[in-house]
């Protein structure tokens, strides 16, 4: 192993660190992401037109407003923090392409992920930074296109962000959308241990008739 100018990592680890939050971190693809982002759809549509959802999109405008007022200052020339200020344009980013539905879902799914598969993320700055990385690919804004070499396949590539920027992002997305994240995935555990407590009860009784 060679030491970078990033620390005690070799190049790989390094860029996978300010890439995806931990030198170990795989990627969240939007395939891993299928399973929670419908688990997510059905209760939305179990509880469609429930004040939690209007509520929820009010947090994600007053957001949006805020990131707004971020970058109005920046443009006015008012001293700013560089990291904060990109943040904000992403944020705008997504307000401006990405209906808020889509938004919302996808923070939650990363939610409900982390509460079910926790061991995916290798730290709690890995799980911010994948949350991050799904939220910014619902636009193509970010996107590009490079040529795999080995299988000259098309492949979809993002632009990076400073990991300071994606962490900002984060923080924005967390004091939003957090609190609502955390009791879903809750949500959803607390079910799944009471259906699997019913099989229990269940299956016991039916050994009663062995």
């Amino acid at each position: 192993m060679v030491a970078t100018e990033h620390g005690i990592y070799c190049s790989k680890h390094s860029a996978a660190k300010r890439r995806h939050g931990h030198p170990d971190q795989k990627g969240i693809t939007k395939h891993d992401l299928k399973t929670y982002l419908g688990i997510v759809h059905e209760k939305r549509k179990k509880h469609e037109g429930k004040l939690a959802w209007i509520k929820m999109e009010e947090k994600w405008r007053d957001l949006v407003a805020i990131a707004n007022g971020v970058i109005a200052r920046a443009n006015e020339g008012r001293a700013m923090n560089r990291y904060k200020r990109l943040a904000a344009i992403e944020i705008r980013k997504l307000a401006d392409h990405v209906d808020p539905s889509e938004i919302i879902d996808t923070v939650l799914a990363m939610y409900l992920m982390q509460e079910l598969e926790g061991r995916r993320f290798r730290s709690d700055n890995a799980f911010w930074t994948q949350l991050v990385r799904r939220v910014r690919g619902l636009t193509t804004l970010n996107a590009g296109v490079r040529i795999d070499p080995d299988t000259r396949k098309k492949r979809t590539t993002y632009s990076e962000l400073p990991p300071k920027s994606t962490l900002a992002i984060a923080s924005y997305l967390r004091s939003a959308l957090g609190s609502a994240g955390v009791f879903i995935a809750q949500m959803v555990r607390d079910d799944r241990e009471r259906e699997e407590a019913e099989r229990r009860s269940y299956f016991e009784a039916l050994t009663e008739l062995a």
